[in-house]
């Protein structure tokens, strides 16, 4: 029992809660984005049940789909308005995508740089030093997951434990097995 919960108790507090939070941030997002509410109240739906088997699933719900888009949300926000408050939070955000997947940082810090090419391309140097400021700020935050996540990649058994997510006993996993064609797909 946790915090007093059986565990069905806690499987379904967290199916509730999570995507209560992911429908509330969606909805933030959307108006973030200048998406009327009319608009919304059909978007919404229409995302969330593309989703919705994933973020139920009562063993590993990807609870990391609400972070990451709180994570999107602020860089959102922090592109109209950055200030200190919204840094900090933006950086809280960026540390969050740390915390919670050990891959999800990947696509936060590939936008993040991007974002950062783009500024220095056009020369807004106090933009991008405050984004380094940033992204600082977020890593101190995220010192003990990115200690974590470096452990375990320094591991020896690390490239054995690729190797046996990748292949089971029905053939080559299909997220796994094709993570480099994913990453030139996210590339383009």
């Amino acid at each position: 029992h946790k915090a007093g919960l059986s565990v069905l108790g806690a499987v379904v507090f967290n199916a509730v809660f999570w995507n209560l939070i992911l429908v509330f941030l969606l909805w933030l997002f959307l108006k973030q984005l200048g998406i009327k509410d009319n608009w919304s109240f059909y978007l919404i739906p229409a995302v969330y049940l593309n989703i919705y088997g994933a973020m139920v699933r009562p063993v590993v719900a990807e609870i990391v789909l609400p972070f990451f888009l709180f994570f999107l949300l602020m860089f959102l926000v922090w592109l109209k308005r950055p200030t200190k408050q919204n840094s900090l939070v933006f950086a809280l955000s960026i540390a969050g995508t740390v915390y919670i997947y050990p891959y999800s940082w990947q696509f936060a810090l590939a936008a993040l740089s991007l974002y950062f090419l783009w500024l220095l391309k056009n020369h807004n140097w106090s933009q991008a030093k405050l984004l380094v400021i940033v992204i600082g700020g977020a890593l101190i935050v995220g010192l003990p997951a990115v200690l974590s996540i470096y452990k375990i990649m320094t591991n020896a058994l690390f490239p054995e434990l690729l190797y046996k997510a990748q292949y089971t006993p029905y053939g080559v996993n299909q997220f796994t097995g094709n993570l480099p064609g994913l990453w030139r797909a996210a590339a383009f």
